[in-house]
């Protein structure tokens, strides 16, 4: 991409210097993708509004949709809620002028893209409507490679749709055909991915590892290393991983016999990280030979980007083995290679990641120096925004990293700066957090502060929160505007008001919902029970009791955000949970349920490569083993609890685990007391508990209702967890089936689009009252899609899909009518099993509605 970016700005030089507007926009238009292949999308956009610009000046309308239509490809690689919403309003409106325009093939295209956007949003209904219109359109143009482009993304968004995959296979060798036709052996290889993935759907094994196995022939062939990469990857996410690992050195021999060293090195990047996840003496030994071929392979291929990426999985081997200090080293060497090869974003990688390796250390001088040759890098190459953003992540990295306030908030103000010169409203409100933060952690040092001072700059933290919420509602950036009212409950914490703590925590939440965001609402609920856990922290530290409804509102909070973690896939999320469920457990006098959650947290965080949540489960467990009086065992915990704890320098968890020490010496040796087993009761509805076991701090009367349903979704939220394992959502082994899981996320929220939003400190209550967290009864769109699989089940069934609730409803977007018009598939069939247009016959009326 940099080669190409030096290519298109010489281009766009020259054009300029002509006066040639027409060609400038074209050249821009090619800058707007190199840009995106260079992770930089907003100056892909700053590219695509001037050839926008070009093409107004010479009346060029129809250039000036192709901008649109790269402006809205451009907002979906951002991926981000805001910038979906502005790539389908552009995509609307170059659909809509490329059609008047007569621009056939341009149309088609911008049909695919409306598709993908649509399924970037778990939209899958809408997705499957435009991409059939795509291929219908395609299909009367006479043009192989148009159609067989078509039809692939048609089965792609089938796929993951969920569809039938018998269907999608259909479709698959279609476009497989017309790649053939066409004699384009690039798209062939797109096209058997696909194919793969749907037999693999099907269940249909060694179909799949077939298909790979041609597509893997055709990448060497074509000497594609992206497309050799790309099939690689599906063989990895297809096949068992002792398959993997066995084809990975197949074709390692193979390329070696035939002297291709690209191809080779890169089996060996494949290779490592599969051979690191185990523990047998044998292949450690061989992933570090490995490594060192890679590295000789890579000097002898003598090109800068091949060298860094050598280095970066020699950096990964030594890493495993706990040698940072080499492993730091092989990343520098590696961020120098590619700045020889001018690609600015991997060598930036590069140093961020020595950063931490010498963090990881202590040297914490070398890490900072490291951080500011990364920002020179950026501001070397004149990339502002990233030079920005750079100087943004050192005042986080300040914060968060135990370093210095103060330096967090010198940072974070520079960054304010440099936003404010970009008009950035967005990386401006994320510096304004960010800057908050630093100057909160600076007032609670109160050894240095006094109490009236502190108040008052408390006051000011506020103020730049509460001028960051607003900024973040400006750019309708929902993430965000949450981030910012979970600060402000924060300093509402500190302060000691707990009601307008928890009333802030409960706002972020209904903005989470809103956004209709599963993690994001997954964070709010974790700072709900934050809320809850500071509120019992303070009462402990003055040496009262901790509130019986903290403890279970803090419970219920993390349960619920436990399970949508476990959906999403965040190991690490859902280690951090299950420590903080352990310790609720704990102090809801439960050590026996908070011993098996902690068990649960660290070989969960086991998984992971930050030992941070291993560090803090660790000490859970720790603090459960002590409170069952079980010595030898709390003993034999708290001596590895106290290496990690070391050597991550955490000097507050070590200061507890002295404690937790003293306290397990003081046990008596041998067996534990016996602990009289116990079933617990559901618990009991708020306005039950009896006025002398609830000694909390906070009037909660006005929270009384919606923490009805709260103090009860303990157990609502287990059988909530049971329910997503019925539903294919979270498979018996505790992995989550990722995309029924975002299927049920969309189609649950269109289900729900009409009802009203609660006030905003209430809590979500998503069922009746016998069931307060869901429904029993299926929803609309659960029906719809049983009703769907029932009819791709039965061949015979010719009957069209009875409409549901969604297709009755006022259109949103006022583009579907027109789309209805003209957009038939038409009746031709295929060689395979069932013919294509016989599938899009059951389902007209469905796709003509939608």
């Amino acid at each position: 991409p940099a080669a190409a970016l030096s290519v298109a700005e010489r281009h766009e030089r020259y054009f300029a210097s002509v006066h040639r507007p027409s060609a400038l926009g074209r050249i821009n238009l090619v800058s707007c993708e190199v840009h995106c292949a260079m992770g930089r999308p907003k100056e892909g956009q700053k590219s695509a509004r001037a050839a926008a610009e070009c093409f107004k000046r010479v009346n060029d309308k129809v250039g000036r949709l192709l901008s649109s239509k790269a402006l809205a490809e451009v907002s979906l690689k951002m991926a981000t809620p805001a910038s979906l919403r502005a790539a389908l309003r552009d995509a609307e409106d170059a659909l809509l002028g490329l059609r008047k325009a007569n621009e056939r093939k341009e149309e088609v295209e911008c049909l695919t893209l409306l598709s993908k956007i649509h399924a970037a949003q778990y939209e899958y209904e809408d997705a499957v409507a435009f991409a059939k219109a795509a291929a219908a359109l395609a299909q009367s143009l006479n043009d192989p490679g148009v159609l067989a482009s078509a039809l692939l993304s048609l089965a792609s968004v089938l796929l993951a749709a969920d569809e039938d995959a018998e269907l999608v296979s259909q479709i698959a060798c279609e476009a497989l055909d017309l790649y053939k036709q066409n004699g384009d052996w690039l798209g062939e290889i797109d096209a058997r991915l696909v194919l793969a993935k749907s037999y693999h759907a099907e269940g249909l094994l060694n179909y799949a590892m077939d298909t790979l196995q041609t597509a893997l022939k055709l990448a060497r062939r074509v000497k594609s290393r992206k497309h050799f990469g790309d099939v690689l990857d599906c063989v990895k996410a297809l096949q068992p991983e002792h398959l993997v690992q066995h084809l990975l050195r197949e074709e390692y021999q193979l390329a070696g016999q035939e002297r291709d060293r690209s191809r080779a090195l890169l089996c060996i990047v494949r290779l490592a990280p599969l051979l690191l996840k185990t523990e047998k003496e044998e292949q450690l030994e061989e992933v570090q030979q490995l490594a060192s071929e890679a590295v000789l392979l890579a000097s002898e291929i003598g090109v800068p980007s091949e060298e860094a990426k050598a280095q970066r999985c020699l950096s990964d081997v030594l890493a495993a083995n706990r040698d940072f200090a080499q492993a730091a080293q092989c990343l520098e060497v590696a961020s120098a290679k590619h700045r020889a090869a001018n690609d600015i974003c991997s060598a930036t990688e590069a140093l961020r990641s020595a950063a931490g390796l010498k963090a990881a250390l202590g040297q914490d001088k070398e890490a900072t120096q490291l951080y500011l040759e990364q920002r020179n890098l950026y501001k070397n190459a004149g990339w502002k925004e990233e030079e920005a953003t750079a100087v943004l992540t050192m005042a986080r990295l300040h914060l968060d990293g135990g370093g210095d306030p103060k330096e967090a908030s010198k940072a974070a103000k520079e960054a304010i700066t440099m936003y404010q010169k970009l008009q950035d409203k967005a990386g401006e409100a994320q510096s304004l957090l960010v800057l908050g933060s630093a100057q909160l952690a600076m007032s609670n040092d109160s050894s240095k502060v006094l109490r009236t001072v502190r108040s008052a700059k408390q006051g000011e933290v506020l103020k730049l929160l509460r001028q960051a919420q607003t900024m973040f509602q400006e750019v309708d950036d929902a993430a965000g505007e949450s981030q910012a009212l979970q600060a402000v409950a924060e300093v509402y914490l500190v302060q000691g008001l707990q009601e307008e703590a928890v009333k802030s925590s409960h706002e972020a939440l209904k903005v989470a919902q809103v956004a209709n965001n599963m993690s994001l609402e997954a964070d709010a609920l974790r700072a709900i029970a934050a809320v809850h856990l500071g509120i019992i922290d303070q009462d402990m530290s003055e040496g009262a009791k901790p509130g019986k409804k903290d403890v279970d509102f803090a419970l219920s909070a993390t349960l619920e955000s436990l399970t949508l973690l476990e959906a999403l896939g965040d190991l690490e999320g859902q280690t951090v949970s299950l420590t903080k469920v352990a310790k609720l457990q704990r102090l809801s006098k439960d050590p026996e349920a908070a011993l098996a959650t902690a068990k649960e947290a660290l070989q969960l965080a086991s998984k992971l490569e930050d030992p941070q949540p291993e560090g803090k489960a660790l000490m859970e467990l720790s603090e459960a083993l002590v409170a069952l009086k079980r010595k030898q065992d709390a003993e034999t915990v708290l001596d590895s609890a106290k290496i990690m704890l070391t050597e991550l320098r955490d000097k507050e968890a070590l200061q507890r685990l002295e404690q937790l020490v003293k306290a397990a010496e003081k046990l008596p040796d041998g067996p534990p007391p016996a602990i009289a087993a116990q079933v617990k009761p559901p618990p009991p509805a708020v306005d039950s508990i009896p006025e002398e076991q609830a000694e909390d701090s906070v009037d909660w009367s006005a929270y009384q209702e919606s923490y009805k349903t709260l103090a009860k979704s303990q157990e609502a939220a287990l059988r909530r967890r049971n329910r997503l394992i019925g539903d294919n959502i979270v498979g018996q082994d505790g992995q989550p089936n990722q995309e029924a899981r975002r299927q049920q996320s969309r189609f649950a929220a269109q289900a729900g689009a009409g009802r009203e939003l609660p006030p905003a400190h209430l809590l979500p209550t998503r069922g009746s009252d016998q069931s307060p967290q869901f429904e029993s009864k299926p929803l609309p769109w659960q029906e719809k899609l049983q009703r769907a699989r029932d009819m791709s089940g039965s061949k015979g069934n010719s009957q069209p899909e009875a409409p549901n609730e969604r297709t009755t409803q006022k259109n949103v977007f006022p583009l579907r009518p027109v789309l209805a018009n003209n957009y038939e598939m038409p009746g031709k069939t295929t060689n395979q099993e069932r013919p294509l247009a016989a599938h899009h016959q059951q389902t007209a009326a469905a796709a003509a509605a939608a």
